[in-house]
């Protein structure tokens, strides 16, 4: 199912230079699977092997959770419109900050209502 961001540009603008640091973007998502009240997150990295030639060390940096997911009704106000504060003490900015540490990102959620 294709979905399409949209965002609060002055909001994202003015939060989007805390992340200054590939740490402080991590840290935001590890934050989002606390604010989900996960009781397990499980933090995968995928290494380039010694014997690839790539420009870079690491492929890929998988964050799971158990915390409480999305509801597919919520979605576009609590996934997709980036620069709300949709939780309590949340940013509203977790997963586009996460740009900082890759090109790509990939939300899995499920959530129950």
């Amino acid at each position: 199912m294709n979905r399409k961001l949209t965002t609060n540009s002055r909001l994202v603008n003015e939060l989007f230079a805390n992340y200054i640091s590939t740490f402080t973007a991590f840290c935001e998502l590890l934050n989002n699977s606390i604010q989900a009240k996960s009781k397990n997150i499980w933090i995968d990295i995928d290494y380039t092997l010694e014997t690839e030639i790539h420009p870079l060390l690491i492929k890929k940096i998988s964050v799971k959770d158990d915390g409480n997911g999305v509801h597919m009704s919520d979605i576009e106000k609590k996934l997709l419109d980036i620069g709300t504060a949709n939780k309590d003490g949340g940013k509203g900015i977790g997963r586009f900050a996460s740009f900082q540490i890759g090109q790509e990102i990939e939300i899995e959620t499920i959530g129950y209502s």
